[in-house]
């Protein structure tokens, strides 16, 4: 079986968001080890897969990236829940209901 190279956009495995995970962390190579029960080689080639899916150059930017994301996906999933609960004879304005 012949490793190809992942292009920017394929999603992550399972696996490889674990690691993802102890990036956010701070953790070394390894400490993610440890944590994770692999060698430190293994979880360096998950992170560089992972760089290579993220397009991003190093750890640091693939941390910076996902908190970025995750940050976005939590904001836009509150405003939908906000939106949720404004009743349907108002809209929502800056925080506000307002009644039409």
């Amino acid at each position: 079986m012949s490793w190809s190279k992942p292009k920017k956009g394929t999603p992550l495995s399972p696996r490889e968001r674990q690691v993802l995970d102890l990036v956010v962390e701070g953790l070394s190579y390894k400490l993610m080890a440890d944590r994770l029960h692999l060698s430190a080689h293994t979880v360096k080639f998950h992170v560089n897969v992972i760089l290579l899916k993220l397009g991003v150059a190093t750890k640091l930017d693939a941390a910076v990236l996902i908190t970025r994301m995750e940050a976005f996906h939590s904001g836009y999933q509150a405003g939908i829940e906000a939106a949720r609960e404004v009743p349907s004879t108002g809209v929502r304005l800056g925080g506000a209901n307002v009644l039409l």
